[in-house]
């Protein structure tokens, strides 16, 4: 079953990324991808390293906070 993304801290990820004005960051636990079905991942996550998923990262400039 697929963990549901707290939207909390997506948003605080999305805001503190384009305050720092970085749209891809280096550091894992600030990346949020997305799978080929459309639903979002953390990075930082254990669902973001599972298994052999494709995961898409996102540029964040994609979203307005």
């Amino acid at each position: 079953m697929t963990e549901r993304v707290d939207l909390n801290a997506l948003r605080d990820r999305l805001i503190n990324n384009q305050a720092a004005g970085t749209a891809r960051p280096a550091a894992a636990s600030d990346k949020v991808f997305v799978d080929p079905d459309g639903r979002i991942v953390l990075g930082g996550t254990p669902e973001a390293g599972a298994g052999d998923r494709t995961l898409s990262e996102v540029p964040q400039t994609t979203f307005a906070a």
